[in-house]
């Protein structure tokens, strides 16, 4: 399955490609086109104006089976749906710190009762302060106390998970290693998308290569290229952490 992701941000990209590019992934996007109908994406991921109430319900709660079968956290919904109905991933479709509300009755970490509604934030391993911020922003405006709290003088406590990817500038970026894969996958060869690299290189021709090429040359080596398809490879068999 040929899923577009167009998300800028490298940490973001990070925690969404290697899910939506394993085969687990792509066998539940089938069973929910199945259950749906969907015979080809929609153009707009909002149900109410293409489906009636009663079609917006099931199809909550098919994404939602599907979140859980593919043992994914909440903020997965929307990622999901996206490749539903677009199968196109952008920057609207993913949020790494996700605010969460839910009524009924919850207990604390003693036993004892609280309150009916209760607030959380859930993040993702590439979260950052400035998601979290934001998703605390969300909960500030919701209780209606904008004048009385600054959130960027308050403390928040929360922890981070392991991200499954290191963020290194120094290497070819994910997306760049995904781009490698899909093309191998295609049967392209190594020598073919090193030659392709070369060509695309913005850089004057005869220029540096290697360790010491220089900034915006996107020329890799067959050996660079190896080691993307085999790193972006093992991250589909890695268990998200999430």
């Amino acid at each position: 399955m040929d899923i577009k992701i167009d998300i800028d941000d490298d940490r973001y990209f990070t925690d969404v490609a290697p899910v939506v590019d394993r085969d687990e992934f792509a066998k539940e996007i089938e069973r929910l086109r199945s259950a749906l109908k969907v015979k080809m994406p929609l153009s707009k991921n909002d149900y109410s104006k293409v489906v009636s109430e009663k079609e917006a319900k099931l199809i909550d709660k098919e994404i939602e089976k599907s979140r859980k079968r593919l043992f994914l956290p909440v903020i997965f919904r929307s990622v999901i749906s996206a490749v539903v109905f677009r199968n196109e991933i952008t920057n609207d479709d993913y949020s790494p710190a996700y605010l969460v509300h839910k009524t009924g009755d919850f207990y604390d970490k003693h036993g004892e009762s609280s309150p009916d509604e209760t607030y959380g934030i859930i993040l993702s391993p590439g979260a950052r302060d400035e998601d979290v911020l934001k998703a605390y922003r969300d909960y500030r405006d919701i209780l209606g106390n904008v004048s009385n709290v600054n959130s960027e003088n308050s403390e928040l406590n929360y922890k981070f998970t392991n991200l499954v990817w290191d963020i290194n500038k120094k290497k070819p970026s994910i997306k760049k290693y995904r781009e490698w894969y899909k093309a191998i996958k295609a049967d392209a060869s190594y020598a073919e998308i090193a030659e392709k690299e070369t060509l695309n290189c913005p850089m004057p021709e005869g220029h540096q290569t290697g360790k010491k090429k220089p900034k915006g040359c996107t020329c890799y080596d067959e050996s660079t290229i190896r080691k993307g398809f085999e790193t972006y490879e093992a991250l589909l068999r890695k268990t998200p952490t999430f």
